[in-house]
């Protein structure tokens, strides 16, 4: 095609070219070239405003320098003639030095740390390393972890992303998807027992394969709770960090987690007694107040004597000039000088002396005189590290600013719109800048979190919003074709709802609560319902459902009955009863008896003849409801129930109708029968899987055991209910069994034991008491159910 005969030809070329990928600058360039040698000038400027067009509506962002530099040469009738050798493409600017930061002044934080690790054999250890944002502790971590591995030990790091807040379990995902990657640590899980295996598997499905039959990991009641799950991820990690050594888990950053995560980490942190690990827990101190739950569970372990708290400071002007000494050796430069000047700047602080350095290194003299950005301006300090950037570096810079701190190639590069050789060139330009960094896996990082903040906050509103609806589409992409979707439900309603794509954010927001609901995240199910109702889901009641169930499970029962209430007011005929069912629950919960027979009267008549489980339960709450006041409708009401359930041959129902039945025996002073329904519940009971229906057994069991003076016997059997329902996320059911225990330690004379039970049981119901379940709530119903 250097032939000038054979414009024609080329330029069919090169018009299929960018049919083929019409966001192709480089090939717009190439028409645009050979137009203009083809003495077509207007149809060059033509193909030039249909780039500009093309970028502007699909990318948000204007041609390269190189394009509008070859615009103006066409205009100027000054563009290079075919035959003449093309200047060289203009390289890179030489990339700064990478300047590693020195663990200077930090050598009694490293001691400390050794000594923590060594002390995990006998009890596991709660390390937390804290100070002000930029102050070295990820840098501090980090190399610790290096080191440690090096011994032999087995070190699990990962890190807590801003923006991140919503999406339950993030980073214990990130560690499961991490570790599902790597054979060794797929082969170690696959060593976990089949139930625990079963509960990790509910954050990272893929886990499952490794067992070679089918885990169930249904819940077997809406109201099964956390610890089972929470369980199954610490003996999780527990094998991934099992080794000659104690193990070592880092999570960085861990202010940005979410509530979840936070949950799960308070459950793991108050029993490493029996892991023999050390957890190292990052956080700035502006984001953990003295009132936060990080700090108070630090505090509780530091009085166990379980604890290494560790605060980072300023470095002093000694600090700073060994450091310049070592990252400028043989730079030329009076480094001393240098570094007085340094210290004047940053003032100690770690991350401005680094940022300085790489700013510095490329310069040529380093003058400790010459002017210098100020760093008083984080951002405008920043903006000086991303001048250098080519256009298209910037633009790929951006795209990730908006996919998150960590990214991988595939979806920058579909964000950014830019080709895939575009891409990795602009990318080799960034890791050289260091201001991304590789992690593996074809992911990377931003360098600090401060510089994406900087990056995402210098785009304008439409960028951003173009961006999050192409980071949407891209993750939607990619997910489907690995069938993970569900699994980043919540951060493609993020995605979407910030890129203006409310049907398909409030799609995701409601699928993303169904998974948390299903991971016991119940704080964040409620908020991915309720961003799922503001942005209208199409599925309304099945929205309001889920929250009257997540607020009842929270003891927030005004919240509750609004929501019920809200959908028997859009809900399908179909769902009457059912809806109708939970009110009357709630209802009966609270006390309000007649109103709990009107819903529960309302159900049955919707309920058609053929529903007989349905009816079962229903009977069931039905005669609970009325268990204190009238006695011969509730043995009626429970012995219908437990006809129904032995028509379909029901377990969990059989076994609740049994344990009802032995409640009511009791108060009939029939201590013999109810000692044999209550022995046939539990024996039912243990056959099913529900922990709630087992607690019910127990308890009723138990308490028929204390009527008649065996209270040795009642202990036994509310400990082990107990036991369970710590797996129950139904605090009211906990705080009653306490409260039981109490009666019965007291009963026994055991004052001590009986005072504890009690204290933990008034503190549950204050912290769950609100304008419905106060005092007018029949909370102490629970205490015989």
């Amino acid at each position: 095609a250097s032939d000038a005969q054979e414009w024609a030809a080329a330029i069919d070329y090169a018009r299929r070219w960018l049919a083929i990928d019409p966001l192709h600058e480089p090939a717009h360039r190439q028409l645009m070239q050979l137009y203009a040698f083809d003495r077509q000038r207007s149809a060059a400027i033509r193909q030039y405003q249909e780039c500009v067009r093309i970028l502007d509506e699909e990318l948000g962002v204007p041609p390269l320098a190189e394009t509008m530099a070859l615009h103006e040469a066409i205009l100027n009738r000054e563009l290079v003639l075919p035959g003449r050798a093309e200047s060289p493409p203009q390289g890179l600017r030489a990339a700064p030095v990478a300047v590693q930061s020195p663990l200077v002044e930090r050598e009694s934080a490293w001691t400390a740390l050794q000594n923590a690790c060594a002390r995990a054999a006998d009890h596991g250890q709660l390390i937390v390393v804290e100070g002000e944002a930029g102050i070295g502790k990820t840098a501090l971590a980090a190399a610790f972890a290096a080191e440690y591995a090096r011994q032999g030990a087995s070190v699990i790091t990962v890190s807590c992303f801003e923006g991140e807040t919503a999406l339950a379990y993030a980073p214990l995902a990130t560690l499961l998807q991490q570790a599902a990657a790597k054979p060794d640590s797929r082969e170690r899980l696959a060593g976990l027992d089949r139930a625990w295996l079963a509960e990790v598997g509910r954050l990272q499905p893929s886990l499952l394969a490794l067992h070679a039959h089918d885990l169930d990991v249904r819940g077997a009641d809406p109201f099964v709770a956390q610890s089972r799950f929470f369980e199954g991820i610490a003996q999780a990690i527990d094998i991934l960090l099992a080794g000659g050594q104690p193990g070592l888990l880092i999570l960085d950053d861990i202010h940005n987690a979410d509530n979840a995560t936070l949950d799960w980490l308070n459950y793991f942190v108050r029993r490493l007694a029996v892991h023999h690990l050390s957890v190292m827990l990052i956080w700035r101190d502006g984001d953990t107040p003295a009132d936060h739950r990080l700090r108070q569970l630090a505090g509780q372990c530091e009085r166990q004597g379980n604890a290494t708290l560790i605060t980072l400071e300023r470095l002093s002007p000694a600090a700073v000039v060994r450091w310049v000494v070592q990252a400028l050796e043989g730079a030329g430069a009076d480094t001393e000088e240098l570094a007085r000047r340094l210290f004047a700047e940053s003032e100690g602080l770690p991350f401005i002396v680094a940022e300085y350095l790489n700013l510095l290194a490329g310069a040529s003299p380093l003058l400790p005189d010459a002017t210098w950005p100020a760093p008083g301006r984080v951002q405008e300090f920043l903006l000086a590290r991303l001048a250098p950037l080519t256009d298209i570096a910037r633009q790929v810079l951006s795209a990730a600013a908006v996919i998150g701190r960590s990214f991988d190639i595939d979806t920058v590069t579909d964000v950014s719109g830019r080709g895939e050789e575009e891409t990795m060139s602009a990318l080799e330009e960034l890791l050289a800048r260091r201001l991304v960094t590789e992690s593996g896996n074809d992911q990377l990082d931003f360098s600090h979190a401060r510089l994406r903040q900087v990056v995402y906050s210098d785009l304008s509103h439409l960028r951003r919003r173009l961006l999050h609806r192409r980071a949407g589409d891209a993750l939607v992409a990619a997910a489907r074709r690995s069938s993970s979707e569900e699994e980043i439900a919540g951060l493609l309603a993020y995605h979407y709802q910030l890129g203006g794509e409310h049907a398909k954010a409030a799609h995701h927001a409601f699928t993303a609560g169904e998974r948390a609901r299903r991971v016991y995240a119940n704080r964040e199910a409620i908020g991915y319902f309720e961003q799922a109702l503001a942005l209208g889901a199409d599925d309304i009641c099945g929205a309001r459902i889920h929250l009257g169930d997540l607020h009842t499970l929270m003891g927030e029962y005004s919240r509750a009955e609004e929501a019920y209430s809200a959908a028997l007011t859009c809900c399908p005929p179909a769902q009457r009863a059912d809806l109708e069912h939970r009110l009357g629950r709630l209802c009966a919960r609270l006390g309000d008896t007649r109103a709990a027979t009107a819903h529960f009267a309302a159900s049955q008549s919707l309920l058609a003849s053929d529903e007989v489980l349905q009816r079962a339960e229903l009977l069931i709450d039905w005669s609970l409801a009325l268990a204190r006041t009238q006695d011969d409708a509730a043995t009626d009401l429970a012995q219908q129930a437990l006809a129904a359930a032995e028509a379909v041959g029901d377990v969990a129902q059989l076994a609740r109708s049994q344990a009802l039945l032995a409640l009511l025996a009791r108060r009939r002073s029939g201590l013999d029968a109810a000692r044999e329904a209550g022995e046939a519940g539990v024996a039912a009971a243990r056959r099913q899987q529900d922990p709630a229906v087992l607690v019910a057994a127990l308890n009723s069991l138990a308490l028929v055991y204390a009527e008649r003076g065996d209270h040795t016997t009642a202990i036994e059997l509310i400990e082990e209910a107990l036991s369970h329902a710590l797996r129950i996320g139904d605090r009211h059911r906990e705080a009653a069994l306490r409260n039981t225990l109490a009666d019965l330690h007291h009963a026994c004379g055991q004052t001590e034991q009986a005072m504890a039970q009690l204290k933990q049981a008034v503190v549950i119901f204050a912290e769950i008491g609100d304008d419905l379940g106060g005092e007018n709530a029949e909370i102490w119903m629970l205490r015989e159910w």
